[in-house]
């Protein structure tokens, strides 16, 4: 199964329906919406990674799920271009189907009215 040809953005000022522009494989795709001052990307992409265990020696291979999404303003007379990047890495066992971490770091980040982010943003750690 894989995502649609369209994705959607809820962004606090409105959705944005974003156009799947490309395919890479078949574990990679990256939509594309172009505005007359803004541009939205999204990329989503799998892998697998390997981690040995250094005292033990064993080799876990982990899936790997990455989500981007990048907002590009564009420059105009009075202001530079500038971007804004988020996205989330996903990694686990193959056989464990468990997004509860994915879930509570979502929730966290939303928490009362996005403060969490507003503190990173502020350099809060």
């Amino acid at each position: 199964m894989a995502f649609g040809s369209t994705l959607v953005i809820g962004y606090a000022s409105g959705n944005k329906t974003l156009t799947k522009i490309n395919v890479a494989e078949p574990y990679a795709s990256e939509y594309y919406l172009r505005e007359s001052l803004v541009s939205h990307k999204a990329q989503i992409r799998h892998t697998t990674v390997s981690r040995k265990d250094a005292t033990t020696g064993l080799v876990t291979v982990y899936d790997r799920h990455n989500v981007e999404f990048m907002k590009t303003v564009f420059a105009t007379v009075s202001a530079k271009e500038y971007y804004v990047k988020s996205y989330n890495v996903l990694e686990q066992p193959p056989q464990v189907g468990d997004v509860e971490l994915t879930d509570a770091l979502a929730d966290w980040l939303i928490a009362s009215s996005n403060v969490n982010i507003v503190s990173l943003n502020n350099w809060e750690s």
